[in-house]
């Protein structure tokens, strides 16, 4: 059993007071000492109140086992590089790059001449031009729309047009009769009566 003579003591403020456990009997419990033992079950007294906290949270448990997988790992991959390094030295690999040095280096030239370089050029007019693209084509899609609108607008114009006249009777006892040409356009032609 833990007694603490002053609540403050709890919170770090280092107001000592001894310990009457047998194991550390005479020690002065100071805030160290209470935040090392906190993480066991401790009863504390509070005045004449007595509470029993448990501290030992979950994640506080799985600290060892964490460094010990960590430590774990760690000697594993020292022991695998040093088991592969003798294998290191006796790879072909640094004798065939030796050999092929001249293809490589050759294969890397021909590639920065037909790949490497046309596709930067392509890249920067792509972003030089992209600007001029846009103002087009948004140039394209309104001139479009205006000329869609114009059309339906005159339309409609020419319909209300035809209406008026009919309906103003102008027209004596004419017939107007389709007649389709060669160019598939449709015309009026006025037919009188005599």
């Amino acid at each position: 059993m833990y007694n603490l003579r002053h609540t403050d003591s709890l919170f770090g403020n280092a107001a000592p007071a001894k310990h009457t456990d047998s194991n550390f009997q005479g020690l002065p419990l100071t805030s160290m000492t209470a935040q090392r033992l906190s993480a066991e079950t401790a009863t504390v007294t509070l005045g004449h109140n007595v509470q029993q906290l448990t501290t030992s949270a979950p994640l506080v448990q799985l600290i060892p086992y964490l460094k010990a997988a960590f430590t774990g790992l760690q000697y594993i991959s020292a022991l695998s590089v040093s088991l592969f390094r003798p294998l290191a030295l006796l790879s072909p690999i640094p004798v065939l790059l030796y050999v092929f040095a001249p293809v490589i280096v050759f294969t890397d030239i021909v590639a920065t001449i037909f790949i490497r370089s046309p596709y930067r050029i392509v890249t920067y007019l792509i972003d030089a031009l992209f600007p001029l693209y846009v103002f087009c084509g948004v140039a394209c899609i309104t001139g479009g729309l205006i000329g869609l609108a114009a059309r339906v607008l005159c339309r409609i114009f020419v319909a209300c047009a035809e209406n008026k006249d009919e309906e103003d009777g102008k027209h004596d006892e004419s017939k107007k009769i389709g007649v389709k040409g060669k160019s598939r356009t449709v015309g009026k032609v006025e037919v009188t009566s005599r």
